[in-house]
């Protein structure tokens, strides 16, 4: 069986957010057809990788502070690197990578942020090498501009630039290369067909269990609420979507569901309409006591797994053109909708009508089971696998060297 290093930038257990769960399923796909052995960096000490134990032949783990990354993250000054590719790359992964290469027939990097340590090979020692670059990051950080302040601000607008370039670049050093949705493939990598990136989206569990239709008026957001888009999501919808609700339906509770809340989701608590859980054990079972769950996203890149597991669960399920992304063909299956007085509109009339809401879920159940789950999903990871990147250099015109760089 033949051997593959998967890079990862951050540790993978436990499964705590939609990056993660994205990782997680490359990671699995990729031990059905190769030995994998497991590099991450963190700043944690080395842990448990759980489940992940089934897919991995050997873990190797590399510490670094925080201190550490921060101060790496000052390269930037001297170099034309995105200053997240500068505070993740680690010199100590470089050498693992580096010494280690030739014994593998491929090196798999989970994002951008990885895809430096293949950069840096030698040339004769580099295997077939994948990028799966998640979403559009430049994208995201473009779109978090307007919405952000302070420090923030200033890092989106100087790495959204970087980015771009970076994720251009990336093309010409990866044998294959993959994103999430076609709208990220297009950003990166171009118009038509001779754009070498390919989809492959989230896959779900198939489910045909469905939930008891709720009576209470509840209205539900679940992510991981230190995550800025979130952040930006739930805001909006609090401060500008809600108070048109509660003038209709006095009763509604507006429930965020989901770890790490930052201060600025907590402070939404100020509102007695509003509950923020912080951590639950079963996602799948708030969703489950929701009336409606709502993704309102504003910014942000990608596909949204908290509307696919929704969907997949039989819920109804409300959101933007944004959190649409990578969810195409959907027939109506998911509302879409743009401006807070028609989504709230739009989650009135469904709060209203319980009829309606279970035949949307009924529908999104079908599409999800029909189109993403897992099997569907690997299909696609297969042949984007088997799918050449004609813009990669080779190692006879040059790969490796740091000419332009």
């Amino acid at each position: 069986m033949k051997r593959a290093l998967f890079i990862s930038s951050r540790e993978l257990w436990p499964v705590s957010d939609g990056s993660k769960i994205r990782t997680v399923q490359q990671l699995e796909f990729l031990a059905q057809t190769y030995q994998v052995d497991l590099l991450v960096e963190s700043a944690c000490p080395k842990r448990d990788v759980g489940r992940l134990s089934s897919y991995v032949r050997e873990y190797h783990h590399i510490q670094r502070s925080k201190l550490s990354s921060i101060l790496g993250t000052l390269r930037f000054l001297f170099n034309n690197r995105p200053l997240q590719v500068n505070y993740y790359y680690d010199s100590d992964m470089q050498s693992y990578v580096s010494r280690y290469a030739a014994d593998y027939d491929l090196i798999f990097c989970n994002n951008i942020r990885t895809a430096e340590y293949v950069l840096r090979l030698d040339p004769a020692k580099r295997p077939v090498c994948v990028l799966d670059y998640v979403d559009a990051i430049s994208m995201n950080y473009a779109g978090a501009v307007d919405h952000a302040s302070g420090l923030f601000k200033w890092i989106y607008r100087i790495d959204s630039k970087r980015c771009a370039a970076y994720e251009k670049e990336m093309l010409h050093y990866f044998d294959h290369v993959m994103a999430i949705s076609q709208k990220d493939a297009v950003w990166m990598g171009g118009e038509g067909k001779d754009n070498p990136i390919q989809v492959v989206s989230n896959g779900v569990e198939k489910c045909t269990s469905t939930f008891p239709q709720v009576e209470d008026p509840i209205v539900t957001f679940v992510g991981k609420m230190n995550y800025e888009p979130n952040e930006v999501a739930v805001t909006w919808f609090a401060n500008r979507v809600l108070p048109v609700i509660k003038h209709v339906i006095p009763e509604v509770q507006f429930r965020i569901v989901g770890v790490s809340p930052s201060d600025k989701v907590l402070r939404l608590q100020d509102d007695p309409h509003v509950l923020v859980t912080g951590y639950v054990k079963d996602v799948t079972e708030e969703m489950g006591h929701a009336a409606v769950i709502v993704a309102p996203m504003l910014t942000g890149a990608g596909v949204q797994n908290k509307i696919l597991m929704a969907m997949a669960a039989g819920c109804c399920v409300v959101t933007t053109p944004l959190g649409e992304e990578g969810i195409e063909g959907h027939d109506g299956a998911l509302t879409v909708v743009e401006g807070a007085e028609l989504f709230a509109a739009t989650v009135i009339k469904l709060l209203c009508c319980p009829a309606q809401r279970k035949e949307l879920g009924a529908k999104a159940q079908s599409f999800v089971n029909s189109h993403l789950t897992k099997e569907h999903v690997y299909a696609d990871f297969q042949k984007a696998l088997q799918h050449k990147n004609t813009q990669c250099i080779r190692k006879e015109d040059g790969y490796g060297t740091d000419e332009g760089r």
